[in-house]
This record gives C-alpha cells, sequence and structure tokens, in this order.
C-alpha cells in the first residue's frame, strides 16, 4: 500500500489499484518494466520498488518507469529499497543495485559460497536486514556488515516461501505451515495440517489478526491466541 492506493505483483505487469474508485492501472513490458512478469513490489522509502522476471525497475506516481541496474536481466525474486541503493533476492543469492552501476553487485561480505542461495523474500527487524532462503534466515548485523545463516526451518515447515516481522522475531511460511522463529531460533507455535487449508504462499500481521495467505484461501489468527 502507498497512500490511498494498493499495488499488486501479477504476471502481467504491476497493478496499482486505487482503494477509493476501484480504477486500476497497469504499467507492464509495453510501459517500461523489464518484463510483464512481476514477482515482488514494495512500497519503501515514498517509492515503489519491482522486481521482474527479467530485472527491476522503480515507478513513481506518474506511472513512469525508471530501469535500475539495466545490465541486470534475471529474475528479482524480492527487492528491498534502502537509501539510494535496492537490495535484491536472486538465483544467486543477495545482490545490491548501487547508484551509476548498470548491474547488480555482490558485497564482500556476502562472497561464501554459504551465503549464496537463493533469496526468495526480503524484510527488516530495526534496523536489521533480513533475507529469506528456502531453508532458512539470512541477516546482516548492521554495526559490522557481517552476515549470519540462522537454524534452519525447512524441517518444520517445508520450502520457506515468505516472512513478516512481529516484535522481536518473524512469522514464516513454508510449503507445510506458518510458525514464529527469531533469528537465532528454532521456529515455535508452528500452525500447520488441520490449522491451515493448503501450504502457505504469504504472510502479514496487523495490531490483531496473523493474515495468512494460502492455496485453499485466506484465513486469520489473532495474534493473542497464537503469538509466543
Amino acid at each position: 500500500g502507498q497512500g490511498t492506493a494498493l499495488w499488486a505483483a501479477t504476471d502481467f505487469g504491476v497493478a496499482r489499484i486505487e482503494t477509493g474508485t476501484g480504477r486500476v492501472d497497469l504499467v507492464d513490458l509495453g510501459r517500461g518494466l523489464p518484463d510483464s512478469r512481476v514477482f515482488a513490489v514494495a512500497s519503501r522509502q515514498g517509492r515503489i520498488t519491482v522486481g521482474t522476471a527479467r530485472g527491476i525497475a522503480r515507478v513513481d506516481d506518474s506511472l513512469h518507469v525508471e530501469r535500475l541496474a539495466p545490465g541486470f536481466a534475471e529474475p528479482a525474486y524480492a527487492v528491498f529499497p534502502a537509501g539510494d541503493s535496492v537490495w535484491v533476492g536472486t538465483a544467486r543469492g543477495l545482490l545490491v543495485a548501487l547508484p551509476g552501476e548498470r548491474d547488480l553487485v555482490r558485497p564482500s561480505m556476502l562472497g561464501l559460497p554459504s551465503l549464496q542461495a537463493p533469496v526468495l523474500a526480503l524484510s527488516s527487524l530495526g534496523d536489521t536486514l533480513v533475507g529469506l532462503t528456502r531453508d532458512q534466515m539470512l541477516w546482516r548485523d548492521p554495526g559490522t556488515d557481517a552476515w549470519t545463516l540462522g537454524p534452519i526451518l525447512s524441517g518444520l515447515l517445508g520450502g520457506l516461501r515468505s516472512l513478516t516481522p512481529d516484535g522481536a522475531g518473524f512469522w514464516v511460511a513454508g510449503d507445510r505451515g506458518v510458525a514464529f522463529a527469531r533469528l537465532n531460533s528454532p521456529p515455535i507455535r508452528p500452525l500447520r495440517g488441520g490449522d491451515l487449508p493448503g501450504p502457505a504462499n504469504d504472510v502479514a500481521v496487523d495490531g490483531t489478526f496473523l493474515w495468512i495467505a494460502t492455496d485453499g484461501g485466506l484465513v486469520r489468527f489473532r495474534l493473542d491466541a497464537v503469538r509466543p
């Protein structure tokens, strides 16, 4: 969400939906996106940043598209703007788009092969940037820029798909369920099987509820009933 509009990533472009009127504006390949298949859209720092099947871009209020790191033409599974830069989750791990650079850059602190698994989602916990691989969380110490891999979460939850911050940790969604996890802890309070109507695709938190998008529909749980 941004202002009075919702932004949605679709297979036909990024859609801006005006909640008051229901008007939908679609920005696709023909209007400047690197690809019409949009995997991620982030509303952060007053800007809309988009990850597509062939690169990343920024869209302004007039729906003008600015291509970022135009030399990068691979799938961008997640985007996270931070100042003038944009962190990007890719099949080659976590990379960053820097001002003036034609391609994405791998920070030296992410040079170890163990830190280069595909990154499917990005979020933050305070000043700490957090990425999600299919198996675990990956995060950066804001004081030292060192990166750390957390415990394996996929053993309980299946292949991981999404995460959302809540208090001191995250709700993490996977093929087999959703659970709460801190950066250095195993998953707790899992919601699986009979709790959910299908595999979890996405999670969100508001002041009262934990919302989970599944293959079988949208469900919610009261946070005071499921939060650790």
